[in-house]
């Protein structure tokens, strides 16, 4: 039963990841793009896509909820993706090594803490619902520090 449950999140996480290229949306990246210039605390545009995606009719069923919480994920990804990059155009070969280890590991651990948090769902439907939300919140998150770390590094200054 555990094996098995593993195995249909570990495809629920495959099929988000896949389904990522296909949601990317202008409609989100600009929501994203407009709370984060409007509000004093980033943090507090975790969630701003996903619940302008509630709101579309077909988003009360589970797949609603899982793509929009995959709208959300994929916004933020964006996001990770630039402040990635713009942080590791500065750094060292060592440093870049460092991070990719770092990031490797990152990715790892957020795989399996979702996992963790979805498994209260064990073998139910909302463990979908739940292993979404809780990659679109670590991709805010990681993102959020990610431009954080850029910022500190202040590479253009040197």
């Amino acid at each position: 039963m555990r094996a098995a449950s593993a195995a249909a999140l570990a495809l629920a996480f495959s099929a988000a990841a896949c389904a990522q290229d296909d949601v990317a949306t202008p409609d989100g990246d600009a929501a994203l793009a407009a709370c984060l210039a409007d509000r004093d605390s980033p943090r507090a545009c975790l969630g701003v896509v996903a619940r302008a995606c509630f709101d579309r009719p077909g988003s009360e069923t589970t797949a609603g909820s899982v793509r929009c919480n995959v709208e959300e994920e994929a916004a933020w990804e964006v996001m990770r993706l630039e402040a990635e990059t713009a942080l590791t155009a500065g750094l060292s070969d060592l440093g870049r090594a460092t991070f990719e280890s770092a990031a490797a590991a990152w990715s790892e651990w957020r795989d399996r803490q979702c996992a963790f948090e979805a498994s209260i769902y064990e073998g139910g439907s909302l463990a979908r619902v739940v292993a979404a939300g809780c990659r679109a919140r670590f991709a805010a998150e990681r993102a959020l520090y990610l431009r954080d770390q850029r910022e500190l590094r202040d590479f253009d200054s040197e």
